[in-house]
């Protein structure tokens, strides 16, 4: 089997020196007095007849209609061959083993058979996952990949194509190409414990669903990282070992109050906690930012010491009665970092009437230290005058000094 690293561009000229060393070596080994057509630029099939259709499935992925795609418009636009694409549909009670387009170059997950059994191997969703595989039959050419691998397998298939732009004439010749997927880690270690002998990521089934689905997400965010495979649950069972998500049992935690939050690795497994659901939000993104930097550097991601954010409860002193208090465009997320940066520790806003919305509020005002002032309920409790903060980067703020 030959494994292939994805190659990114192909260079014309290349293509057709290649070609050209290719047909002197057919002549050389044909023997005195022999004759074979040239490749050329005008004629980079070397005189032979385009015999194959790019086949996709008729429900595809976009990702896979962009290979196919771009399969079609590489031949097209950079080597003069037109080749046109179809889909796997088939008239009710035909025969799926009687392709209707004679040889196929097979793109991604299709009824013919060839693709689904090549499809199996891919071992997609596992720690064996292989990114795509380039393989044949007697009649077709078939190209299927793992998310995300399509446009490497196109690649791969045009860099075969690249050493004998004949291939397309006639019948397959050999193909056996495979990638396997290479995972930014080795492992992720906490407490001393390997992420695959943990047992689950569990978030108690009290917590909201936006909770939930938020701690659920870190299934794929821990296989995109080692190929760990977690599944998500809302009721531990005894003795597992589990990433748990607001369990709310850190004491030095809860000690500290307010916007406080907990990292802690133990025997047990990891805990991500907080005073409340949106400080426990914190914790959680805290995690997934660390691994996230890890998976940039690569090796074994290790988490063995707490890490705690102690943030008692500030004083009323600065409210905040802006909502921009900076250039356009700017995130919701950066402008709470913003209005904190400026020392304030309240904002006066509406209150969000969607819980995802809420949810996104409550955790990124929590990291700042913010407490909201609903608009609504709270506004009339704040009616000294206004006043403009000196030195502040937003000079049009107003603010209302308690």
């Amino acid at each position: 089997m030959i494994i292939m690293k994805p190659i990114k561009q192909l260079c014309k000229a290349s293509v057709f020196l290649l070609a050209a060393l290719l047909s002197v070596t057919a002549c050389d080994s044909a023997g005195e007095g022999s004759e074979t057509t040239p490749l050329t630029e005008a004629d980079p099939l070397g005189g032979g007849k385009m015999i194959y259709t790019i086949v996709r499935g008729d429900n595809s992925s976009k990702e896979e209609c962009d290979a196919a795609v771009r399969l079609r418009t590489t031949l097209r636009d950079t080597y003069g061959i037109d080749i046109a694409i179809e889909t796997d549909w088939v008239k009710r009670g035909e025969n799926v083993d009687d392709h209707r387009f004679g040889n196929e170059i097979i793109i991604g997950t299709t009824n013919r058979n060839e693709s689904i059994a090549a499809k199996e191997k891919l071992n997609e969703g596992t720690r064996d996952q292989i990114d795509y595989i380039l393989s044949r039959d007697d009649e077709d050419y078939i190209i299927v990949s793992s998310a995300g691998g399509a446009e490497a397998a196109v690649d791969a298939f045009l860099a075969e194509f690249a050493k004998d732009p004949t291939m397309l004439t006639r019948t397959p010749g050999a193909m056996d190409i495979s990638a396997p997927h290479v995972f930014p880690l080795d492992d992720v270690v906490i407490g001393g414990t390997s992420i695959f002998d943990f047992d689950a990521i569990y978030c108690p089934d009290t917590c909201s669903k936006i909770a939930q689905a938020d701690a659920a997400s870190l299934k794929s965010l821990l296989f995109r990282a080692c190929g760990a495979t977690l599944p998500f649950v809302t009721t531990a069972g005894e003795g597992d070992r589990l990433i748990s998500y607001y369990p709310h049992t850190d004491a030095e935690m809860l000690e500290a109050g307010g916007f406080s939050y907990a990292m802690v690795p133990g025997d047990s497994g990891l805990i991500l906690d907080g005073c409340d659901e949106y400080t426990a939000a914190c914790a959680l993104d805290l995690f997934r930012e660390d691994l996230t930097a890890a998976m940039e550097q690569g090796g074994t991601y290790t988490l063995d010491t707490p890490e705690r954010i102690l943030r008692a409860p500030a004083e009323d002193n600065l409210i905040l009665s802006a909502w921009v208090i900076s250039s356009t465009p700017i995130t919701e997320e950066a402008q709470f970092a913003e209005i904190a940066d400026c020392g304030f520790n309240q904002v006066i806003i509406s209150k969000p009437t969607d819980d995802q919305t809420l949810y996104n509020y409550g955790k990124w005002m929590s990291r700042q230290g913010l407490r909201a002032l609903w608009h609504d309920n709270q506004i009339a409790q704040h009616d000294a005058a206004p006043a403009t903060m000196e030195g502040a980067d937003a000079p049009y703020v107003d603010i209302y000094v308690t």
